[in-house]
């Protein structure tokens, strides 16, 4: 092996060399390891020549020892004759013999005075083999670098490109394996305190199933510390390394840091003939462990995301039960299918209280049909009682060989959530949420909980007051109707906006641009209108959930749409209003919000409830542009501004009061006040209000859209 530019470098050095110690054969020859003595460089020496006879092996093991010997021997030389004497010099470089430099005479041996001569050369021979052996590690270690640099960039840029983190891990390691060259590799990751193998190469049983603690052993020091390590042979009495393997050697363990936060531990290791890792390696793994950290974050984030979604869809599909006018029955079955199928979940069951005081399943999705129907009172000391009982979720873990399992566990799942189905310290029920796999983690245990509040309505269906669940029922027809007949023109106006920006490309495209704003505009306007008719569908009936719970949905709501940043307080003790007096509150604050975000100009709000011993007040204060109110009330029905009306109007249905104060500059306060107790003068108020099961009138503006601006 040879990195010289000139292919005929050694023959004529060797041949000059042989020249200058008048030798009519000259030979460098190496024994490598457990082997044989073989030719490297020659001169007139036959091709067929083998260094085992006995002479010749004799004297090079002698000088390959250290010591020069002389002797006769029977050697073919390349020109057809047989060299007769034979002088062996130890080739030494730093007090290490890499080899030996054979001189061949055909009719005379060598005398003394050819020593001093054959040693010089032996000596040149001994730097010209260092320098091209070092040429040659360079070389190699340049091609081995620039090997393990594509392979890395290779395996760099498959991670960032994965989107499973899976996949994602399974790729590291097998991408860490070939550019490392390693026979073991394994990706940890914290969970709960606890570093756990999620992929691993190489790796028995055993050690895929062993969990070290943060601090324990070497990946938890690693973990703990942020601090890469690279380890050469075993390591015994480390007091760094509590709990640790000691027959680990020659391994790089780097941390998964993504950020300022460790989320796991890479290692990788390597044993038999390869040569040792250097720390260029473990900035190397390094390197690429903060790309896996990056991108399992980002996945995980995307994860996330893509849950929340999940959550939305599934939380906006249970608020629309109850509101389409379906048979209660009919609808919880609809939520029950719904979360098994949106949050893939392998059992849900809705267990509810009857007035009997049993507790039946009520809806269910991946029960059998042998399953009981009715849960034992011996089973009410479980899981399923402290989360009835408790009014908070629970997680819980079947056992798969249970003799016995509880009625709300099926064989199909071992991890569960049971999240009670309560509002105003009262609980009807369970929900009960079911899989085979990872346990469920507190995220996903407090979204049950919020699931089994919206399904709080429909679970007590049928146990409800009918005079309230009458009203609720009218109202939310009638907030149907505005929406069927609002968004009609609506769209009607969006579609005739774009076909006019058609006829304009058509005719004359500098017309397009109005067109195109204009269509705009209106279709940004119906999404706004669709979203407030949501808005009060949801908050038409609050369904238990008590006012402040409701009010602050609804300011979430508000932030999420229009970006404005709204605070909530509250002063007192809360009280419990009837639910004709909390919707009237809640459409209130929903039209005054709806006026901040979309009329004040401002940055901020502020809703306060207050609670008193008599009645309830409710204030929305912003720091917009203000108004003036007497102007403003003087052209609301001229204009077709009916929310200050109709938020004065739905106070005083109630027995209640709203007060309005605003400046030019100075902001604006809508507040409130809502009596608890009902009287016949409220009584005949709201009977007025609500509409008769006869049709309404289309000359005449009801309260609902006049509170929609219509």
């Amino acid at each position: 092996m040879t990195i010289e530019h000139d292919g005929e470098f050694w023959p004529t050095r060797i041949a000059m060399l042989a020249g200058l110690a008048r030798a009519d054969g000259l030979a460098i020859v190496l024994r490598p390891r457990d082997a044989s003595f073989v030719t490297y460089a020659a001169h007139n020496v036959s091709a067929e020549c083998v260094w085992d006879r006995a002479v010749e092996d004799g004297l090079l093991g002698a000088a390959l020892a250290g010591d020069p010997s002389d002797g006769e021997v029977a050697v073919p030389l390349a020109d057809g004759r047989t060299a007769t004497a034979m002088r062996a010099l130890p080739v030494t470089w730093a007090e290490h013999r890499v080899g030996v430099l054979a001189a061949l005479r055909v009719d005379a041996p060598f005398g003394d005075d050819d020593a001093e001569i054959l040693g010089r050369l032996a000596s040149l021979v001994a730097l010209e083999l260092v320098e091209e052996n070092a040429f040659w590690r360079i070389q190699r270690a340049a091609s081995e670098h620039e090997a393990r640099t594509r392979a890395s960039a290779e395996l760099q840029e498959g991670i960032l490109a994965e989107r499973d983190a899976g996949s994602l891990l399974d790729r590291a390691v097998t991408g860490l394996a070939r550019v490392f060259g390693a026979d073991g590799v394994s990706i940890q990751l914290v969970d709960d305190g606890v570093l756990a193998i999620r992929s691993a190469l190489g790796l028995s049983d055993e050690a895929r199933r062993d969990r070290k603690r943060i601090g324990e052993g070497i990946s938890g020091f690693v973990a703990n510390t942020g601090q890469p390590l690279l380890l050469r042979g075993p390591i015994v009495g480390d007091e760094r390394f509590t709990g640790n393997d000691p027959s680990i050697a020659d391994a790089l363990v780097a941390p998964l840091r993504a950020g300022d936060q460790v989320i796991g531990v890479v290692s990788v290791k390597r044993r038999g003939s390869a040569p040792p890792y250097e720390s260029a390696d473990l900035d190397s793994l390094s390197i690429i462990g903060a790309d896996i950290a990056a991108t399992l974050s980002f996945v995980d984030a995307i994860a996330r995301a893509e849950e929340d979604r999940k959550q939305a869809i599934a939380l906006y599909e249970l608020s629309r039960l109850g509101s389409l006018g379906g048979e209660p029955q009919q609808e919880l079955e609809t939520a029950v299918a719904m979360l098994a199928d949106v949050m893939h979940h392998d059992v849900v069951g809705l267990w509810v209280v009857t007035p009997e005081g049993l507790v039946e399943r009520r809806a269910f999705r991946g029960y059998g049909p042998t399953t009981q129907g009715v849960l034992p009172e011996a089973e009410m000391a479980g899981p399923f009682g402290e989360a009835l009982a408790g009014q908070r979720p629970v997680r819980a873990r079947a056992a798969v060989d249970d003799p016995a399992p509880p009625a709300w566990t099926v064989a199909a799942a071992t991890e569960y959530v049971l999240a009670p189905i309560s509002a105003h310290g009262r609980s009807i029920g369970v929900l009960v949420l079911g899989r085979a796999g990872q346990p469920y983690t507190e995220a996903e245990a407090d979204f049950g909980a919020t699931a089994a509040e919206y399904l709080f309505d429909l679970a007590g269906a049928e146990n409800a007051t009918a005079a309230d669940e009458q009203a609720t029922s009218v109202e939310r027809r009638r907030i149907a109707q505005e929406l069927h007949d609002g968004l009609a023109q609506e769209l009607t106006g969006v579609v005739l906006s774009l076909e006019g920006a058609q006829r304009a490309f058509e005719r004359n495209p500098q017309l397009l641009g109005p067109q195109l704003a204009k269509a705009t505009r209106e279709a940004r306007a119906t999404l706004a209108d669709v979203r407030q008719y949501m808005g009060a569908l949801r908050q038409s009936a609050p369904g238990g959930l008590g006012l402040p719970t409701t009010v602050s949905r609804l300011i979430d709501d508000v932030k999420r749409q229009s970006g404005l940043a709204v605070e909530m307080e509250e002063l007192g003790t809360e009280h419990e209003l009837e639910a004709d007096r909390q919707r009237a509150v809640i459409r209130i604050v929903g039209e005054a919000l709806r006026n901040v975000a979309q009329h004040a100009g401002a940055r901020r709000a502020t809703v306060t409830l207050s609670y008193r011993e008599a009645d309830v007040t409710v204030g929305i204060t912003d720091d917009g542009r203000g108004f003036d109110p007497a102007a403003m009330a003087a052209m609301a029905e001229a204009d077709g501004h009916y929310g200050l009306v109709g938020m004065r109007e739905r106070a005083e249905a109630v027995g209640g009061r709203l007060r309005l104060i605003s400046a030019a500059g100075r902001g604006t306060t809508v507040e409130a006040t809502v009596p608890y107790e009902r009287d016949a003068v409220i009584e005949t108020a709201l009977r007025t209000e609500l509409p008769s099961s006869a049709p309404v009138s289309t000359q005449r503006h009801g309260i609902l859209a006049r509170l929609f601006g219509r």
